[in-house]
């Protein structure tokens, strides 16, 4: 088999078999299973509108998924994503807030760099914390995150909060200038796309074509042997986290200037922890995280789209996600005695090695 193929049937084969778990469990609760497969696609691409809810999701988790994949690519992971992704919207709310009459592009792009900073900073703190004293970076980014969620209820319940609103809610901050708006509340414009699409191409830039890119993907299988060769590890990894924090920071930024319009409590949490996944699922890879990014916007889309047409909460699409996360993690292996080479016969000829061994490609994009 072309190795190429049996690689794209790899990262496949866990998202199918979820799929399929999936149907089974609402078969077994007393919905329709297919049907409700059936809905999921209508409601991710059966019509225009719910093409334009999956490429609206798409956007953040593509730009938080690849942020993923430079700290994965490194041995760092990096599973902060959503508290770095509020930490972005905070810092652009703060700005666009703070210069509601200012010149759009310049208070856009402040806005941006803001979101981006504190993202970059959110994510560096665990870094240090991991590099530094030995802390372990999975814990100390997902306690990050908790910190983030209370850290935004504070501000919205106090500092941030829009006391002139006359709505019930409260937890929310003044609303972004018309002008400064980026996008619609479908979260698709020309910015938004050239914004993702650069981040796309940068970001394959970086790890297929620079030094860096290389010796990040060999620290992620052996530092030992890169600290050996005197490469300084430790900010291979500042650089991982303050990357991988930065973006999630930018998607964060975006949302807030485009789609979102203002900060509220509870902003998009599936963003964070799906684009974790994104990454999982297609192998650190670039163009593969597009990929998934789509598949997992497209479940984002059709969750709202559950409700109306299947009577079912638009929480079973976290269920999905779990099965998938649970057989991409779970890193299936044949058992020993399928592996186990067998004895040559007397006098027939050894094999050649390298035809045993099949070749499969470093897929970096």
């Amino acid at each position: 088999m072309n190795p190429y193929v049996a690689v794209a049937l790899r990262r496949l084969a866990p998202i199918v078999l979820a799929l399929v778990l999936f149907a089974v469990l609402l078969q077994l609760i007393g919905y329709q299973g297919i049907e409700v497969l059936q809905d999921i696609f209508k409601g991710s691409v059966g019509t225009p509108n719910a093409l334009v809810q999956t490429l609206r999701w798409t956007i953040p988790l593509v730009i938080i998924g690849l942020g993923a994949v430079v700290s994965f690519r490194s041995g760092f992971f990096n599973v902060g994503g959503l508290g770095q992704f509020y930490l972005g919207a905070i810092g652009a709310t703060s700005v666009a807030t703070a210069m509601p009459d200012g010149p759009p592009a310049v208070v856009v792009t402040l806005a941006v760099l803001a979101g981006i900073a504190l993202g970059a900073v959110w994510s560096i703190v665990p870094g240090i914390l991991r590099i530094v004293f030995g802390a372990d970076e999975v814990i100390t980014t997902i306690m990050a995150n908790f910190v983030a969620q209370y850290l935004l209820l504070y501000l919205l319940a106090g500092p941030m909060m829009d006391r002139s609103s006359d709505t019930a809610q409260g937890a929310a901050s003044a609303p972004i200038a018309d002008d400064l708006r980026i996008s619609t509340s479908n979260g698709l414009s020309p910015v938004t796309l050239g914004v993702t699409v650069a981040v796309i191409v940068i970001i394959w830039l970086l790890l297929a074509r620079t030094s860096f890119g290389v010796l990040s993907g060999i620290a992620g299988r052996n530092g030992v042997m890169l600290r050996w060769q005197g490469v300084k590890v430790g900010r291979i990894g500042l650089v991982a986290f303050g990357l991988s924090g930065g973006l999630a920071g930018l998607a964060g930024a975006l949302e807030i200037m485009g789609p979102s319009g203002k900060l509220v409590t509870g902003l998009s949490p599936q963003v964070g922890n799906n684009a974790m996944l994104v990454a999982l699922v297609a192998g650190l890879a670039v163009f593969g995280s597009v990929a998934a990014a789509l598949f997992f916007g497209a479940l984002t889309a059709a969750s709202l789209f559950l409700p109306v047409a299947a009577q079912l909460p638009a929480s079973a699409i976290v269920v999905l996600n779990g099965f998938i996360a649970m057989l991409v993690t779970a890193q299936l292996r044949l058992p020993h005695w399928a592996t186990r080479r067998r004895r040559p016969t007397p006098g027939a000829a050894e094999p050649d090695p390298v035809e045993q061994v099949p070749l499969e490609p470093k897929v970096l994009s």
